[in-house]
């Protein structure tokens, strides 16, 4: 009988062990100098792609509210290890878009991960690829264009 819970013992210690899963690591992004402190922050996190930015290889997308801060941090959980850009856009008006003008051009605040400045042409995806690894965990994200 002893032999048998102690069996049983082992394999349900055995079990429980086996089937407890690894914590995904989590990416910080910081966002410094919103001059708009209110209106929501739309940011997607975009694996290599040809055709960025696309919304076909966005593996995150998230609102956040900025709450009176001109500074704030979020943690994106869920990512490998990998290759990846960020793209941002706030949302002055409230429709959930980021609208654009004459020739496409956005006319509310927007940014992308390596601080990536377009001038004339949209970025390509190396513009503003970083990797995302145990040592680089951060992304910073230091200023907003606004075009018009």
């Amino acid at each position: 009988m002893k032999i048998k819970s102690l069996a049983l013992f082992a394999s349900f210690v055995f079990c429980s062990f086996s089937f407890q899963s690894v914590p995904m690591p989590t990416l910080t992004i910081e966002f410094k100098e919103l001059k708009n402190k209110e209106a929501d922050l739309y940011i997607a996190v975009s694996k290599p792609s040809k055709n960025f930015p696309d919304e076909a290889n966005m593996v995150k997308q998230l609102i956040v509210k900025p709450k009176g801060k001109s500074t704030i941090s979020i943690s994106v959980d869920g990512l490998n290890y990998g290759t990846y850009a960020v793209m941002v856009f706030q949302d002055l008006n409230g429709n959930g878009k980021l609208d654009k003008g004459f020739m496409g051009i956005p006319n509310e605040p927007f940014a992308f991960s390596n601080n990536y400045k377009p001038v004339f042409r949209a970025p390509k995806f190396d513009d503003c690829a970083f990797q995302f690894s145990a040592t680089n965990r951060l992304v910073a994200i230091e200023r907003f264009i606004k075009m018009l």
